[in-house]
């Protein structure tokens, strides 16, 4: 079966999607401040060139990837209240919604605006150019007292 071609719009558009893919992967490996433009292009198969004509800078990107699963978030919690269902019946759904969320996932999310705001690493090693794997450090969750 032959591949459809993409259209400029789809092509432009996928590219912006795997330039977020790889973002997420970069950021929880290195953190934000250590990551570069080209560690994320590298992961997603791109130039430099290709992130620059989606994205403005590594911040523009950044707070792309939160509105994207902010919005999914949303979209899903939506989904659940406008099922007509009790109110027994829509906090059971919101329940079952969120133990379905592998902890990591707000663990990442968490760690991910904290890496950004302090650059640090999510295995807790700061950036220093140092590559990552020479991190000594064992991971552990990052808590905040207040």
């Amino acid at each position: 079966m032959k591949r459809q071609r993409l259209t400029r719009e789809q092509s432009k558009d996928q590219t912006r999607q795997r330039l977020l893919d790889a973002a997420q992967a970069i950021f929880m490996k290195k953190g934000f401040v250590a990551a570069s433009v080209e560690d994320i292009a590298a992961a997603a198969g791109y130039t430099r060139g290709a992130f620059y004509s989606n994205f403005r800078s590594k911040p523009e990107l950044f707070l792309e990837l939160l509105r994207r699963d902010h919005e999914s978030m949303q979209a899903d919690l939506q989904n659940i209240f406008e099922e007509n269902a009790t109110r027994e019946d829509m906090e059971a759904s919101v329940l079952r919604y969120y133990s379905r969320m592998p902890s990591e996932t707000v663990f990442a999310t968490n760690s991910m605006m904290f890496s950004a705001r302090f650059g640090i690493h999510s295995s807790g090693c700061a950036p220093n150019g140092a590559d990552s794997n020479s991190c000594t450090k064992p991971p552990a969750p990052l808590i905040l007292k207040l």
